[in-house]
């Protein structure tokens, strides 16, 4: 990781990224208009509870309570199936987003809300695009060999935003129908349409270091030239963001921040 010096307001220049803490000092804010929260998620969002078992595994304790749940369950539970849904209404995710945006930094409050797999949230907001203007946006699954990818796809044109959608869920659905790279490619052909690689160092599926790293490398070779940011993500451990900013700079990508908010309170 390249750095050229860390500011008093807490920033730190990288090769092509300036990473900035708001806590440290609000300086920064002053050179700039607009602030931009790129990555919460509505009760549109269906959120995956395939991590639990995978979880449970590092811990000898948890893997044993959780087995013998399992073991005893009437009806045992179908991890991969299963999911459950944030609280918060389109509408309210929107304002809790602008608000964190507007008074904790000072800046004009833009959201792209970006719900799992889906793009219904910001479709009801575009019946209210005067009072909150916001693009369609969605985190969409890639299923790659192993693991699951998660990217942050914002600003689909309106009047196509549905069809894409459609054709997007279709390849999460079935990875062997249109290839990966034909969708990166018409996406990263949009004009106005940003992608952003969300949390890249999550193991979704628990391989490990030695499996992971591979289907990383792999999938960032045949595909880091749609992709227009990495994300340091709020939700994850700062152990996993330094080595995304390590990666940002390897691949010579910007970084940008993603709340990841899921619950009732802006991360």
């Amino acid at each position: 990781m390249k750095e050229s010096g860390q500011s008093p307001a807490g920033s730190v220049n990288l090769a092509i990224t300036k990473l900035s803490c708001f806590w440290n000092g609000r300086g920064f804010a002053r050179e700039h208009r607009s602030g931009v929260s790129l990555h919460s998620h509505t009760k549109h969002s269906k959120e995956s509870v395939l991590f639990i078992p995978n979880f449970a595994r590092k811990w000898a304790v948890l893997d044993w309570a959780l087995g013998n749940l399992i073991k005893t369950a009437k009806f045992p539970p179908h991890f991969n199936r299963a999911y459950w849904t944030p609280p918060l209404t389109p509408e309210m995710a929107y304002d809790l987003e602008r608000a964190q945006v507007e008074e904790q930094i000072g800046l004009r409050g833009m959201v792209s809300l970006t719900d799992h797999d889906s793009i219904e949230a910001p479709m009801i907001l575009q019946s209210q695009a005067a009072e909150r203007p916001t693009p369609v946006s969605l985190e969409w699954s890639v299923p790659y060999g192993e693991t699951v990818f998660h990217l942050g796809i914002h600003n689909l044109p309106v009047e196509r935003a549905r069809d894409i959608m459609a054709t997007l869920a279709a390849h999460t659905k079935n990875p062997e129908g249109v290839p990966l790279a034909d969708l990166m490619d018409s996406l990263a052909a949009m004009p106005d349409v940003l992608i952003v690689f969300n949390h890249p160092l999550w193991d979704f599926n628990g391989l490990g270091e030695e499996r992971f790293g591979p289907v990383l490398n792999k999938f960032l070779e045949q595909n880091i030239r749609f992709l227009h940011g990495f994300e340091l993500n709020a939700i994850r451990t700062w152990k996993e963001n330094g080595a995304v900013l390590r990666l940002a700079d390897c691949w010579r990508r910007p970084l940008v921040s993603g709340g990841d908010r899921h619950g009732a309170t802006a991360n």
